[in-house]
């Protein structure tokens, strides 16, 4: 099972820890839809993140703790970027990005269920 974050409900910028940890930088800024500049002065403290960029933070967080329940920290990430049939083909990264978080974490919980 992958790392979770202890935290009952952690801060934005334990979220963009623990997600760039998990994820990796390319991969978390592709996710938020942010250049990799902006996830740096993030993880800098030196700017927060918009509210837009929360959302998707925070849907990112959920859809990794969903598919954390049976699967390590590297298939979650890898999980992140496979495409998949039911997002027509796009990866889950491609697709929060869009803001169509809800849609992911569907997908997530079908394949919990059938793992």
């Amino acid at each position: 099972m992958a790392r979770r974050l202890s935290t009952v409900e952690p801060t934005i910028d334990e979220i963009v820890r623990f997600l760039s940890d998990g994820l990796g930088r390319p991969l978390l800024a592709l996710t938020v839809g942010v250049r990799r500049r902006t996830l740096a002065s993030w993880l800098r403290k030196s700017f927060s993140p918009s509210p837009r960029s929360q959302v998707r933070l925070i849907g990112a967080f959920t859809v990794w703790n969903i598919v954390a329940e049976v699967e390590a920290p590297e298939t979650v990430r890898a999980w992140f970027m496979g495409m998949k049939d039911a997002l027509d083909d796009y990866s889950p990264a491609e697709v929060i990005a869009e803001g169509r978080i809800e849609e992911v974490a569907a997908v997530a919980r079908a394949y919990v269920q059938r793992s």
